[in-house]
């Protein structure tokens, strides 16, 4: 009972947490934590690794951002940049060159915030990722959310870490919105440091 009672109050714990620190890190967290305390079983530590992301998107905008049951199992081929991504994705191996829902990381030629949001983006994304499409943009690219195989959503992960700031003119979830806030209080990323990184955007005019 003692060990039920002390699961469920890390789940709870965790939602409140990403809330205020983002989802990729209350995640990240929440499994380094499970995996370090033998007395719970491992089977719970799968399980919750799973679940809360799940659970945090949901507390944090009504409901999931997007549906992983549309999305497609894909390869990464690589990290083109901070809000870029080649994948093979679907039986038939499809290339595409995604771009990033919801988020417009620093240029790479704004340095060294370019790059650095790559490398983030590097250290999130494993082997496979799902995706779920919202379509083409205009160059052609493939709009995309990609999230981890357990449901954490990447993209909002790269905000709530300050590593790409919401991308105003082609975003309407409030989950967003609210990850960049408490990114820009925590002056992470991006954040530590005022100038045209911050938006990207203007900074291509």
């Amino acid at each position: 009972m003692f060990r039920l009672v002390r699961v469920l109050q890390l789940v709870f714990y965790s939602l409140r947490i990403g809330q205020m620190l983002g989802a990729g890190r209350a995640v990240r967290g929440l499994r380094h934590y499970l995996a370090h305390h033998r007395l719970i079983p491992y089977w719970l530590v799968t399980g919750l690794a799973f679940a809360v992301p799940w659970g945090w998107q949901m507390l944090g905008d009504g409901g999931v951002t997007a549906s992983i049951r549309e999305a497609e199992e894909c390869r990464v081929n690589r990290v083109v940049d901070g809000d870029g991504v080649r994948l093979d994705c679907g039986p038939g191996r499809r290339d595409l060159n995604v771009r990033l829902y919801c988020i417009d990381a620093p240029e790479t030629e704004q340095e060294p915030w370019g790059e650095r949001s790559t490398r983030h983006l590097r250290k999130l994304v494993g082997p496979t990722v799902l995706l779920v499409d919202h379509g083409a943009g205009r160059w052609g690219r493939t709009i995309g959310q990609i999230f981890t195989p357990e449901g954490e959503d990447l993209n909002l992960a790269m905000v709530g870490d300050g590593w790409a700031p919401v991308y105003p003119q082609h975003c309407d979830e409030r989950a967003y919105y609210r990850a960049e806030e408490v990114a820009q209080r925590a002056r992470r990323g991006v954040w530590s440091e005022p100038g045209a990184h911050q938006r990207p955007w203007e900074w291509r005019r």
